[in-house]
């Protein structure tokens, strides 16, 4: 056989074996192909948290009582400095382990179903080419004989690409010598369809774990040309559509209809209203991932929904609302919960109704998303549920938000446990500087509460930290805050969990920035107005003290009027007079989709100078 045809023999059973096995070179002797999707999660093996690769990974604990499991009985702590070299952080993680001597052993973690990229890190302290092991994912081999390094050497291997169908991924470590073990396991989005765009924020100004989520980028545009509910040029149509698309508004007013967001990858910019914005006159349902949501309200009819939400959805993931008033629920006003990777900030969640024909439940909001962070959000006027926290609701941080005016409860829940749900296993909720301000229906024996955690047994109760609150009247509560942490349901933290920061403020700087710019702020509507003049002087205009019961009780759904859109001559979303600006074609449609040197496309630059 000549060289070059055994070079291309060769190189085809690689190729071969790469479609089979889906393995990659081990770090220390070529790189590792990067994952493409938003972290979801990392775990030190009987470490401590670390930080590896700039994630936040959780510590073997947490991770066990956070839907982690595996047979593997043995443990092991290093103090090597490893080679290849390292930053301290991965060295860190690298000198704990957990084994299984002279068998196999499983691991699993409970997960949303999706798809994933996987990987392993792998260490030798005890001699050179000790140990071996396949690994299979979800029952299928994914990689032979890893393992064999020299002493005091490590390796990442992966990424492993696997579907989880079923709410968890199994791992399986088959012996094929030594001892297998594993020192830390990293868990990616696979990055094959729309969401996170690391390092991209959604616009100017996205924090938290949404702040990735791509939305409608670089896809169409959709005009909403009028206020009917359905048909050419409606909000229903542009709702309906698919494929990545950004829905701007030629028209101000108020659109009425249920409205359920199926399918996912899209933007909705209401801040392109020309005149006094867009108000949804019924519901908003999210059921689809890769949302944005900006600077619209949602203001249920309690005739037409008797027995709904506002705004809310669940099991989806990366999504971001900001900047939207939702009001007149009859179940919950803003619900989200028991998504991944989401942010709702900036805004206004306030007046919930009475359910159907009930005088009870006006309730704010459930929310409790596994990496979930709210911020800079309004919570006025409702009974109860300011939020509530879902049972299993993962890692939540709740900070710079502004409570005020609640009746007879502030927040409570975040059991551990779904009950009959295994993907939603723990509940660990930071409450960072936040500003609590009772109101006229506040009832006197809640005005000093901050949360109420509850659990339905001793083994059910979440983990809180709760620091940096300001509650007004209240001075010992400010200065200690779990005196406002009512009841004994709950493990408490002495330090937060190790969130995704925001530009986080004092609690009384947060205070004047919400009531300034929360909700559809950029022209706030006579119902907006009232609510925040409310807050400002600690008053309750309508209803029993600001608790209300119907729409009427504020005067209904203003009028909304509207005003000559801006001339666009393709229809790609942006004016003429702003493209012949920014030195693009106004007979150009396609050029919404060029990129500026960061990467947002002419488009999004356009929708974030309406908002700045």
């Amino acid at each position: 056989m000549s060289r070059r045809k055994k070079t291309i023999n060769v190189m085809l059973v690689v190729a071969m074996l790469a479609v089979l096995i889906t393995f990659v070179t081990p770090i220390g002797s070529q790189t590792v192909q990067a994952a493409s999707g938003a972290f979801v999660k990392g775990i030190n093996m009987n470490g401590n948290a670390v930080t590896v690769d700039g994630n936040q990974w959780v510590s073997y604990s947490t991770a066990l009582s956070s839907g982690f499991s595996t047979t593997a009985g043995k443990t092991y702590n290093n103090s090597i400095t490893w080679v290849p070299a390292t930053d301290s952080g991965t060295n860190t993680m690298l000198n704990t382990v957990i084994y299984q001597s002279g068998g196999s052993f499983t691991m699993n973690q409970t997960l949303a179903n999706g798809s994933y990229d996987v990987y392993f890190y792998l260490t030798e302290n005890y001699k050179d080419n000790y140990r071996s092991e396949d690994i299979k994912l979800e029952g299928t081999t994914v990689a032979t004989g890893v393992g064999k390094l020299t002493k005091n050497t490590w390796a990442k291997y992966g990424p492993y690409k696997v579907t989880v169908s079923d709410g968890s991924l199994s791992m399986d470590f088959v012996r094929v010598s030594g001892d297998p073990q594993i020192a830390g396991l990293a868990i990616f989005e696979s990055g094959t369809g729309g969401g996170s765009s690391e390092g991209l924020v959604a616009f100017p100004g996205a924090e938290g774990y949404g702040k990735n989520t791509t939305g409608g980028r670089g896809g169409a545009v959709y005009e909403v040309t009028n206020l009917n509910s359905s048909g050419t040029g409606s909000f229903g149509a542009a709702i309906s559509a698919s494929g990545p698309r950004t829905i701007v508004f030629r028209v101000s007013g108020t659109i009425t209809g249920n409205y359920d967001i199926k399918n996912g990858d899209i933007t909705i910019a209401g801040q392109t209203a020309p005149g006094d914005g867009i108000t949804i006159k019924g519901r908003l349902s999210i059921n689809a991932d890769n949302i944005i949501i900006r600077h619209i309200r949602v203001r249920n009819d309690p005739v037409a929904n008797p027995d709904g939400d506002a705004l809310g959805g669940r099991f989806h993931k990366n999504i971001i609302i900001d900047h939207v008033s939702a009001s007149w629920s009859t179940d919950e006003v803003l619900s989200l919960y028991h998504n991944d990777y989401t942010t709702v900030q900036w805004s206004l969640i306030a007046e919930a109704l009475p359910k159907g024909t009930t005088d009870d439940h006006r309730f704010g909001a459930i929310w409790g998303n596994n990496y979930g962070t709210w911020h800079h959000n309004l919570i006025a006027d409702n009974a109860s549920r300011n939020p509530r926290w879902a049972s299993g609701s993962g890692y939540n941080d709740y900070r710079n938000n502004v409570l005020y005016n609640w009746q007879y409860q502030s927040s409570y829940g975040g059991e551990a446990q779904q009950v009959g749900d295994s993907r939603f296993t723990f509940s660990t909720i930071n409450m960072v500087a936040n500003y609590y301000k009772p109101g006229p229906a506040t009832e006197a024996a809640v005005a000093r509460r901050i949360v109420e955690p509850t659990a339905r047994s001793t083994d059910d109760k979440g983990s809180w930290y709760v620091s940096g609150n300001y509650v007004e009247g209240y001075p010992d509560v400010t200065a200690d805050n779990w005196k406002g942490v009512d009841g004994s349901d709950y493990i408490k933290l002495s330090t937060p969990w190790n969130a995704m920061p925001i530009n986080q403020q004092s609690p009384q700087d947060a205070y004047t920035a919400v009531l300034d710019k929360s909700g559809a702020s950029l022209k706030r509507d006579k119902v907006d107005v009232d609510i925040i003049d409310g807050v400002r002087n600690g008053t309750g205009k309508y209803g029993n003290n600001g608790i209300i019961s119907n729409p009427s009780d504020v005067g209904g759904w203003p009028t909304l009027n509207s005003a000559p859109a801006p001339v666009d001559s393709d229809h790609d979303g942006m004016p003429d007079n702003w493209e012949t600006a920014h030195n693009l074609n106004p007979n150009n449609a396609s050029d919404r989709n060029n990129k500026d040197a960061v990467g947002y496309t002419m488009l999004e630059l356009y929708l974030s100078s309406l908002s700045n």
